[in-house]
């Protein structure tokens, strides 16, 4: 049983909007959304990333003083950095002084907190959740000595495809910009993980951590696996080899991952992840950190707005 939290937030809010303008596509969701919640709010301020890094830097600067909630307007990596402004906010307040919540405007290539949480992706929906939804304590993931994530980070072969990406590319043709990186990272020599959860370990292909059940979009991997729950669910790849490769690129639009022979999901509330020092870690769909790394989980680190229907899933 996970106890819901909701976090009241005033009728007439100040907002703030933190917009990666190069996230995906999505503008006209965006400006029909800005103008909407113009419309219902007491204030809104628009703030645009202009390099990485600029959504966090924002984010740890919108006090509550004058904001009651910071919206990431963007994709996944977006949604990473805010959540670890807010992060580095909290750090850094007056424990009566909190920051504020936080909403997501989805404009991403795969958008996987905003599918997970049930985000609607029409302009006016989504300006009525923003503008008068509740928010909810949710947990985030800590890479220890990098930053937060806000659904997942991984290690093996679908962070050789993040790092490998072409970032024109995904800007021109978005997911598909990933099957080209898969298809050259398949012919890469597999490695091994250590893979220790809360000092259990275990020896694997490709590790997946996450505090969500989607991956790449809206594709089933951990089917137990909810933001308010104070652990992450890690899906573990035996074998990281063509073969198994394959069969995970199969089963996983069929939503069919969690029932492969060569995979088990288990609980924990910290990871530690070694392999070759040096291999990278993406988190959110970005390569966020080198191994070996210790990934935390922080219950109720973060007040995020989601529709009613995600909260009621809560108290399953």
């Amino acid at each position: 049983m996970v106890r819901e939290n909701v976090v009241p937030l005033p009728a007439q809010r100040r907002i703030l909007v933190i917009r990666n303008p190069t996230s995906g596509g999505g503008s006209a969701l965006f400006s029909e959304t800005i103008n909407s919640l113009n419309e219902q709010c007491d204030s809104l301020a628009l703030r645009t990333t202009t390099a990485r890094g600029d959504g966090q830097t924002l984010a740890a600067g919108a006090s509550r003083r004058d904001f009651d909630l910071v919206v990431a307007a963007g994709g996944d990596g977006t949604v990473a950095e805010v959540v670890s402004g807010l992060m580095a906010q909290a750090a850094e307040s007056d424990p009566e002084q909190t920051p504020p919540a936080m909403a997501i405007l989805p404009t991403g290539t795969a958008n996987v907190l905003a599918n997970e949480v049930g985000l609607p992706f029409t302009a006016e929906e989504l300006a009525d959740l923003i503008a008068a939804g509740q928010p909810v304590s949710c947990s985030v993931g800590q890479i220890e000595s990098y930053g937060y994530f806000g659904a997942m980070a991984g290690a093996g072969f679908d962070a050789h495809v993040v790092d490998q990406v072409d970032l024109g590319l995904k800007k021109r043709l978005g997911k598909a910009a990933y099957v080209w990186s898969a298809l050259k990272a398949l012919r890469e020599t597999p490695n091994r993980y250590q893979v220790s959860i809360d000092g259990r370990t275990l020896s694997v292909g490709a590790v997946i951590v996450t505090l969500s059940r989607f991956y790449a979009g809206r594709f089933l991997i951990a089917p137990g696996a909810h933001l308010t729950r104070s652990e992450f669910k890690i899906c573990l790849l035996a074998a990281d080899g063509l073969w198994d490769r394959l069969k995970f690129a199969v089963a996983l639009p069929l939503g069919l991952v969690p029932k492969l022979g060569s995979v088990r999901v288990l609980s924990g509330r910290e990871v530690l992840i070694k392999g070759t020092p040096g291999e990278p870690l993406q988190a959110d769909g970005d390569i966020a950190a080198q191994l070996p790394v210790r990934l935390i989980a922080r219950p109720g680190a973060i007040k995020l707005i989601v529709p009613t229907k995600y909260r009621a899933g809560a108290r399953a």
